[in-house]
């Protein structure tokens, strides 16, 4: 509905709850990146797809994440074939 701040505040409660849930860490990457906090967006998304590397694939398309696709960053995360990292693979 476009109230990012408020979604902002939702997320950061779902995260405290479960630091592992790929798909809020994936969400909160999309609301930052539509704020402009792009570095913070990047953490968030490395992190959604560590915890579950299909992820990397809807990134690839999402318009949410178009403001930090220029990103050297956001590059070489989508650009890898391999899991950037350890953890279990959520839905």
């Amino acid at each position: 509905s476009g109230d990012h701040a408020g979604a902002l505040g939702h997320l950061q409660r779902a995260l405290t709850a479960d630091a592992n849930n790929d798909h809020a860490h994936y969400i909160m990457a999309a609301a930052l990146s539509l704020r402009g906090r792009g570095e913070e967006a990047l953490e968030h998304l490395q992190r959604s797809i560590a915890l579950n590397p299909e992820n990397r694939s809807q990134a690839r398309q999402d318009p949410d994440l178009e403001n930090i696709r220029s990103h050297e960053g956001f590059r070489a995360m989508i650009d890898s074939s391999e899991p950037s990292g350890r953890g279990p693979r959520r839905r």
